[in-house]
C-alpha cells in the first residue's frame, strides 16, 4: 500500500491518493522538517515507525521529493509505503527496500501527475480570476446609463450592454457576440423601429473608410426617439460606440426655443419693455417697446448708462442717487426718469430691476422692465394742480373764518336755544329774531344722519381739549341743502364741569363740488362722460370678487370701432370725437343697471355684464350692440358708415382682471380677422391661432425684408377682338422655406391685419414696373400690367409719390401701368380723399381700373366723376351666364354701361368656353380667367403671349381646347 500527497510551495494540499483516507490516522505524524528540506530543493527519504497502535505496529518508509521547473521549487511530493511485512521478514534489508520503493514512487509516479494537477489548479485559478474580472467588467458596462456596443472589423457584434439591447429592443438571441450588424438592422426593420437602413450603413461605411472618431451623430427611430451616437475606431479595425437617448434634451431645447419666441412676441407687442445692462450699467439689450414709447431706436442708447442717455436735466440728481443703489447691487423698484424723444418732448418711464450674478457670485449687471407712464404722469400732474388749488381755497376759507369768526355757534347743555353769531345767520339764510334760534329747529334741519354724527363727535371729545369736525348736509333757511363742516369743542366751567359745546359751521359746498369734479376727472372720460379705464378696472375687480358667489353668468365685452381711423383722417378729429359720443350714447341705451359701460381710450369701449341669465343672453346683447352701431351715422361734417367688432370673455373667479382683458382682446382680434362687424367668444385655442398668425406675420415681414420667397405671377388678359394677349394682371405669390407655397387667401389677410399690406403693395408695384422695363429691354411688344392697390395704400402712404418715383426709376411709359382699386374705397367719408388721390394718379398718366365692379359700393355716380379707364366685371356675373337668361341680360347691361362711359370692359374669372363665346357676342373688350390662362412666372407669360391667339367666336372652342391641353 502506498500513499501519496502533494503540496504547493505555500503548503496547500493539491493532491491525495485514494488510500489516504483509509490510513489518515497513521499520516498525522508526517515530518515537517523533511518537508521544509524538500522545499529548499533537496530530497529526503527514511524508514519510520508511524503507528501508535500496540495490536498492530506498522512500519513505513517516507520520502519527500521537490518538484522543480526552471530551477524553482513549485511543489513537494510526500510518499509513504507500508513496509510492515517486509520489515518483519527481512529486517534491515526490508528497511532499505522500503525506502527505495518510496523514492521510486515519488520520482516515477508523482511528477507527471503533480505537473498535471498544478497546471489544472493554475488554470482553474486563472479562469476563476478571469471569471471574476469578467463579471465585474460586465457589471460595470451594464451600469453605464447609455448604450455601449463593440463591433469587429467584419461588422459583427463583440459585446454590448443591457442598455444597448433595451434601446433597440434586441432579444437575448441577437444581443450575443458574433451577430452581424445587418441582422440587427433587419430586426429593427421587422419591429418597425428602423424605417430605412441605408443611412445607418452609410454612416458606418464612412467611419470605416476615414477611421476618424464620429461625435454626436443623431438619428430618429420610428417610435419618435432621437438617438445620439458617438463612434471611436479600434486598432484591430473594429469600433466602439456609445448610444445616448437625447429625446428629452431635444424636446426641452424645442420648448425653451418656443418659450423664448413666445417671450419675444409678448415683449414686442406689450406696452412695457424689457432691458438688460452689463456690469458697468451700460444698456446691452432693449425690446421693441422702448422705441414705441420714446421714438428712439434701441441702438441709439445701447452701450450707454442712464446718465449718458438724453434724459431731462432735472433728473440728473435722481440718477446720481440711483447710481449708489446700482453700485450696491441692490434691487430697485419704480425709478422714474424722463427721456427726450426725437420730437423734443419728454417721455416719462418707470423702471424696476434686479441685479444679476454669475455662478461664482460675480456681478453681471441688471435685468428689468420699464413702462411708459407719460400719460399717467401728466394726469397725475393735473390732479396735483387741482388738489393744490383746492388746498389753497380751503386754507383761505379757514383763515377767513379765524379772522372774522364766520359762522360761530355755542350751546349750553339743557337749553332750548343755540347761540349763533351774525355771520352764521347770514351763512345759513336765517333772520335774527328777538330770541336765539331754537335748538329743535337746528336739529330738524340736518339731513339724514347728520345730527347723529355731530353728537358722536361730541362724545369723542368729552374729557379732552381737542376738537372734531364732521361733514354734513344742512338745509338752509331758504330751503337749499348745502354741505357744511361742523367743528365742535367742549366748553368747561371753572370747576372743570362740562357746561356745553361751541364751534363753527363752514359752508363747504364748493369744496365738495370740487372734490366731485376731481373724482370725475380721475374716474370719468371727459369726452363721453363714461367711466374711464381706472374706474373700469376697479369695477372689474369688484365683479371678480363676487364671481365665486354668483350662480349667474357675467362677462366682459371689448368693443373696437371698425375703420375709425379713416373717419378721423377724412373728416378730422372733431368728427371722430362726435362719433365716439354718439357710439357711447347708442350703447348706453341698450344697457340696464346690471351693465357697466366704460371708454378705455381711443375707439375702444368695454361693457361689464353682471348676472346675465346665460351665455346666450350675453351673445344676444353683443349682437344688439353691433346692430345699433352698424350702418350710417350723421355727423356735423358728413355721414359715415361705421361698425364695431366685439370680443367676449366670460368672467370666472379663477381669472385675474389682466387675464380677462387678454382673453377678451384675443376674441376681439379673432372677430376682426374674421371680417369685422361681428363678435367672437373667447376659446382657449384662440391663443394658439393668434400666435400662429403672429408667426406668419413675422415670417412674411422677414420675407419682405430679405426679398426671399416673394414672387410675381402674371395672368394674361386677351383682347376678344384680335385674340391676342394685350395685358397682364400681376399677382403676388409667397413660397416659404418650410411651409411651401402659401395661398394668397392665407397671407393677404395677415398682411392687412399686421399693417404689412402697404409694404407688400409697394413691393409688387415696383416689381411689376421693373418687369415691364425688362420686357421693353428684351424688345418684346409693349403690354400693360395691372396691379391691385389696397385701401391702406390710399390712407396710410403717399401712393402718388410712390408711383411717381417708380415711373422715374424704371423709365417706363406711365400708361403701361394700370392700378386696380376696389369699390370699398368709395364710401362716403372716403370719397374726398379717393377723388384727390385718383386725380393725381391719373395726371401721372397711369391707367385706373375699378376692380370687382358690382360687388360692393357700386355708386354709378362715381363712374362719371372719377377718372377710371376700365371696369373689371367680377366673376359672380360671369358664372352661370350660359344657363341663365337673366344673368346674360345683366352682363350685357354692365358691358353696355361701361362702353357708354367710354371705358374698357374686362371680364374676370371666365373658366369655360361657352362663357367666352358669350362674352365675344356681347362685345366685351378683354377676358381674363383660367379658361384662357392661369397666372404664371414672367418668362412663361411672355412666351405664352407670343404664341397664343384666340380664334373668332366660331372657332374659339378648338383654339382654347388646344391651349388648355398645353397646360394653360
Amino acid at each position: 500500500i502506498f500513499l501519496v500527497k502533494a503540496f504547493d510551495k505555500d503548503g496547500n494540499l493539491i493532491f491525495a491518493s485514494n488510500a489516504l483516507s483509509e490510513n489518515s490516522e497513521t499520516l498525522k505524524s508526517h515530518n515537517p522538517a523533511a518537508a521544509r528540506t524538500a522545499l529548499s530543493g533537496r530530497s529526503h527519504a527514511a524508514f519510520v515507525k508511524a503507528s501508535k497502535r500496540v495490536d498492530r505496529p506498522a512500519q513505513f518508509s517516507e520520502a519527500y521529493v521537490p518538484i522543480l521547473r526552471d530551477g524553482n521549487v513549485i511543489a513537494v511530493i510526500e510518499a509513504y509505503v507500508d513496509q510492515t511485512t517486509a520489515y518483519r521478514a527481512h529486517a534491515e534489508y526490508g528497511v532499505a527496500l522500503s525506502v527505495t520503493v518510496a523514492l521510486i514512487i515519488a520520482f516515477t509516479f508523482a511528477p507527471p501527475a503533480i505537473f498535471g494537477l498544478i497546471r489544472s489548479r493554475q488554470k482553474a485559478q486563472t479562469e476563476a480570476r478571469l471569471h471574476v474580472s469578467t463579471q465585474r467588467l460586465i457589471g460595470a458596462i451594464d451600469a453605464i446609463p447609455h448604450g455601449l456596443s463593440i463591433f469587429d472589423a467584419n461588422d459583427r457584434l463583440v459585446a454590448c450592454n443591457k442598455r444597448y439591447s433595451e434601446m433597440y429592443a434586441l432579444p437575448p438571441a441577437l444581443a450575443q457576440p458574433g451577430t452581424a450588424i445587418a441582422d440587427l438592422l433587419a430586426h429593427g426593420m421587422r419591429i418597425g423601429m428602423v424605417e430605412d437602413t441605408r443611412c445607418v450603413l452609410a454612416v458606418i461605411q464612412s467611419h470605416k473608410e476615414t477611421r476618424t472618431p464620429l461625435r454626436n451623430s443623431t438619428w430618429e427611430v420610428a417610435d419618435g426617439r432621437i438617438i445620439s451616437v458617438s463612434i471611436d475606431p479600434l486598432e484591430d479595425g473594429g469600433r466602439v460606440a456609445v448610444h445616448r437617448d437625447v429625446t428629452d434634451e431635444y424636446r426641452n431645447a424645442a420648448r425653451i426655443a418656443e418659450s423664448e419666441a413666445r417671450f419675444r412676441d409678448f415683449a414686442s407687442s406689450a406696452s412695457d419693455w424689457c432691458w438688460e445692462t452689463d456690469a458697468g450699467n451700460r444698456f446691452t439689450y432693449l425690446t421693441e417697446g422702448f422705441e414705441v414709447a420714446t421714438g428712439l431706436p434701441p441702438s441709439t442708447v445701447l452701450g450707454m448708462r442712464r446718465e449718458d442717455a438724453p434724459v431731462h436735466p432735472d433728473d440728473l440728481p435722481a440718477i446720481a442717487e440711483h447710481a449708489k443703489v446700482l453700485a450696491r447691487h441692490e434691487p430697485f423698484r419704480d425709478f422714474v426718469i424722463r427721456v427726450r424723444m426725437p420730437s423734443g418732448a419728454y417721455a416719462s418711464m418707470k423702471s424696476s430691476g434686479n441685479p444679476r450674478f454669475g455662478a461664482e457670485g460675480e456681478f453681471l449687471g441688471y435685468r428689468g422692465a420699464s413702462r411708459d407712464i407719460t400719460a399717467s404722469e401728466a394726469h397725475k400732474a393735473e390732479l396735483l394742480r387741482a388738489q393744490e388749488a383746492l388746498r389753497l381755497r380751503t386754507q383761505a376759507l379757514v383763515e377767513a373764518q379765524r379772522l372774522g369768526r364766520i359762522g360761530d355757534w355755542s350751546y349750553t347743555l339743557g337749553a332750548e336755544h343755540q347761540d349763533w353769531g351774525p355771520e352764521l345767520y347770514d351763512l345759513l339764510r336765517y333772520e335774527r329774531g328777538a330770541k336765539p334760534i331754537s335748538h329743535a329747529v337746528v336739529i330738524g334741519n340736518y339731513i339724514g344722519d347728520g345730527f347723529e354724527r355731530v353728537l358722536r363727535s361730541h362724545r369723542e371729545i368729552v374729557g379732552t381739549n381737542g376738537s372734531r369736525t364732521v361733514d354734513v348736509k344742512f338745509r338752509r333757511g331758504d330751503g337749499v341743502v348745502i354741505d357744511c363742516a361742523v367743528t365742535s369743542k367742549v366748553v368747561y366751567a371753572g370747576d372743570g364741569r362740562i357746561i356745553g359745546f361751541s364751534g363753527t359751521i363752514q359752508d363747504i359746498t364748493e369744496r365738495k363740488l370740487a372734490e366731485t369734479q376731481l373724482e370725475a376727472l380721475a374716474y370719468y372720460d371727459p369726452l363721453t362722460g363714461l367711466a374711464n379705464r381706472a374706474l373700469f378696472t376697479r369695477q372689474l375687480e369688484d365683479v371678480l370678487s363676487d364671481a365665486g358667489r354668483s350662480t349667474h353668468t357675467s362677462a366682459l365685452l371689448l368693443l373696437d370701432l371698425d375703420r375709425f381711423k379713416e373717419v378721423n383722417d377724412s373728416l378730422g378729429h372733431s368728427s371722430g370725437d362726435e362719433l365716439l359720443v354718439k357710439v357711447g350714447n347708442a350703447v348706453s341705451r341698450l344697457l340696464d343697471s346690471h351693465h357697466f359701460l366704460a371708454r378705455l381710450g381711443g375707439d375702444e369701449f368695454a361693457v361689464i355684464v353682471r348676472d346675465a341669465a346665460d351665455r346666450a343672453a350675453v351673445e344676444d346683447l353683443a349682437q344688439r350692440i353691433i346692430a345699433a352701431i352698424s350702418g350710417s351715422m350723421l355727423l356735423e361734417h358728413g355721414e359715415v358708415a361705421i361698425s364695431t367688432s366685439i370680443g367676449i370673455a366670460l368672467i370666472e373667479a379663477s381669472k385675474t382682471a389682466t387675464e380677462l382683458l387678454r382673453n377678451a382682446d384675443l376674441a376681439l382680434y379673432t372677430a376682426k380677422a374674421d371680417g369685422r362687424a361681428r363678435f367672437a367668444m373667447f376659446r382657449p385655442e384662440m391663443d394658439e391661432v393668434v400666435q400662429n398668425k403672429m408667426v406668419m406675420a413675422r415670417e412674411l415681414r422677414r420675407a419682405l425684408i430679405d426679398g426671399a420667397g416673394l414672387s410675381v405671377h402674371y395672368q394674361p388678359q386677351v383682347d376678344l377682338r384680335t385674340g391676342r394677349v394685350v395685358s397682364y394682371e400681376a399677382l403676388m405669390r409667397w413660397t416659404h422655406p418650410v411651409l411651401g407655397s402659401v395661398p394668397p387667401d392665407d397671407f393677404i389677410p395677415i398682411a392687412e391685419s399686421s399693417h404689412l399690406i402697404v409694404d407688400l403693395g409697394l413691393w409688387i408695384l415696383r416689381e411689376a414696373a421693373l418687369q415691364i422695363a425688362r420686357w421693353q429691354d428684351a424688345g418684346l411688344p409693349e403690354r400693360q400690367v395691372a396691379v391691385n392697390i389696397s385701401a391702406a395704400q390710399i390712407w396710410h402712404s403717399d401712393l402718388v409719390a410712390d408711383v411717381a418715383e417708380i415711373l422715374r426709376a424704371t423709365d417706363i411709359r406711365p400708361n403701361l401701368l394700370c392700378l386696380e382699386l376696389t369699390e370699398s374705397l368709395l364710401v362716403d367719408h372716403a370719397e374726398a380723399r379717393a377723388r384727390t388721390v385718383l386725380g393725381k394718379l391719373s395726371a401721372l398718366g397711369v391707367s385706373l381700373a375699378l376692380d370687382d365692379f358690382g360687388t360692393d359700393y357700386s355708386s354709378l355716380g362715381y363712374l362719371t366723376q372719377l377718372p377710371f379707364d376700365k371696369i373689371k366685371i367680377d366673376r359672380i356675373f360671369i358664372n352661370g351666364i350660359a344657363q341663365s337668361g337673366r344673368a346674360r341680360e345683366l352682363l350685357k347691361g354692365i358691358i353696355a354701361l361701361g362702353h357708354g362711359l367710354g371705358m374698357t370692359v374686362v371680364a374676370e374669372g371666365a373658366e369655360q368656353q361657352d362663357q367666352i363665346d358669350l362674352l365675344v357676342g356681347f362685345g366685351c373688350d378683354l377676358v381674363q380667367g383660367f379658361g384662357v390662362a392661369r397666372p404664371v412666372p414672367a418668362d412663361v407669360a411672355s412666351a405664352f403671349a407670343a404664341d397664343f391667339r384666340l380664334a373668332n367666336a366660331g372657332n374659339a372652342v378648338h383654339a382654347l381646347h388646344a391651349r388648355i391641353a398645353s397646360g394653360f
